[in-house]
Order: structure tokens, then sequence, then C-alpha cells
């Protein structure tokens, strides 16, 4: 993967090849429910998947690059997503069982080892806040 910096009339770019999306059954299932979550509570239509490494899949929330908020990889053999924390949930989450495999609470994003059931109920106010928070870097 080629990533290209410049500058065109004195505007600086990046261009940064688009990879193809190719999703296992079980990622199939877990992005389904992850949405239909959000989607109670946000509009579906700004959320879209990016694969910006082979190690997993990244989820963002606008066009913009810097728009991601989770990154998953389900497999046979490994089950997880991690979750770009937000500043108000770092305090709140960091003792809880929630995020028991996330060893460096200072790194942004969060991992969670999933079972083989991919209820995200006590997790989608956590993603939820990396949304509002992404967005709201965006609007400033």
């Amino acid at each position: 993967m080629e990533i290209r910096i410049g500058i065109d009339n004195g505007i600086p770019f990046c261009l940064i090849p688009q990879r193809t999306v190719d999703l296992t059954i079980l990622e199939e299932q877990f992005v389904e429910n992850l949405f239909r979550e959000l989607a109670k509570e946000l509009d579906k239509d700004i959320f879209r998947l990016d694969k910006r490494s082979d190690a997993y899949t990244t989820v963002c929330c606008s066009d913009d690059y810097l728009s991601d908020f989770l990154r998953f990889k389900l497999t046979e053999r490994t089950k997880w997503f991690s979750v770009a924390i937000s500043q108000k949930d770092i305090v709140k989450y960091k003792d809880s069982d929630l995020f028991k495999d996330q060893k460096n609470k200072r790194e942004r994003y969060w991992k969670v080892k999933l079972k083989n059931d991919y209820d995200l109920s006590s997790y989608i106010p956590i993603i939820r806040n990396a949304i509002i928070q992404q967005l709201s870097y965006e609007n400033k």
C-alpha cells in the first residue's frame, strides 16, 4: 500500500489508497448487531467500514479519515473489538470488569475480548460516547 503525501497548488494533501472490506461471517453478524443497536439513537447512514490494517476492520462515523471510533476482528480463533474510549468514560470505566482485558488504560483504544455471544448492550453507551466525542472534534 502506497501512501502519497505532497503539495498541490500550495495545498498539502495525503492520498491513502482504499482497501476492500471483506468480513467473515462472524464479523458480519457483529456489524449487523452493532449498527442495529446504534441506529436506535443515531443515524445509521453516518457509519462506514474501512480496512486500514490486515489485523482488524475499522468503523468510522463520517467520511473524515480520522473519524474512527471502533476496531474489530472476529474469526474462529480470535474475537475482540476495541473502542476509542471517550474522555468522560476513562475515569468511569478504569476499574470496570467490562475492560478487564485492557492492560494499559492510557491507550486511546480499549480492548474487549468477546465470547460466543455478541451482546453489546453494556458497551453501547460507551461506543455512543466515543462517537459523540469523535463528531465533536470534527465540528470544531
